[in-house]
């Protein structure tokens, strides 16, 4: 064989485990990068359900109709500063007439009992979300429970 022939062949079987080497570490990163996602996505989720047991748990030892409420209003006041983040972002969520009815429901309570309630932009955006949405193909949300979609 020629020296060329040599050199170009070594040069080739390089190249190739240099790739097979690379696409080894993407797919090893890839897998990587799901695992700790899914933990993140646990995580939060935990953390969310330990959350709403400490607070159902704060009303429930009371037994007294006001903390009770007072809890509920921070419930609620924490779920619409939600919404409101989430509403700076067109998420493509479209708002069902429950949905609807439910913030509209809310904005009336919220107006009603403004002193439980600590006002601020994100409150405010939470009670307008299914206005800042644009319905579209990215989320489709079935209500298992209701049996509609």
């Amino acid at each position: 064989m020629r020296k060329s022939v040599k050199v170009t062949l070594r040069l080739l079987a390089v190249a190739a485990i240099a790739l097979l080497s690379a696409m080894i570490g993407l797919w090893e990163g890839m897998k990587i990068g799901e695992r700790t996602a899914a933990r993140v996505g646990h995580y939060i989720n935990a953390r969310k359900a330990l959350s709403a047991v400490q607070s159902s748990m704060i009303g429930l030892d009371q037994s007294d109709l006001n903390v009770s409420q007072r809890q509920l209003a921070r419930n609620l006041q924490a779920a619409l500063s939600q919404l409101g983040g989430l509403s700076k972002i067109d998420n493509n969520v479209e708002c069902t007439d429950d949905d609807q009815r439910t913030l509209k429901d809310a904005s009336a309570y919220v107006q009603a009992h403004h002193d439980a309630f600590e006002e601020s932009e994100l409150l405010s955006d939470g009670i307008r979300f299914c206005k800042s949405q644009t319905p579209g193909p990215k989320v489709t949300v079935n209500y298992m429970t209701t049996g509609r979609d």
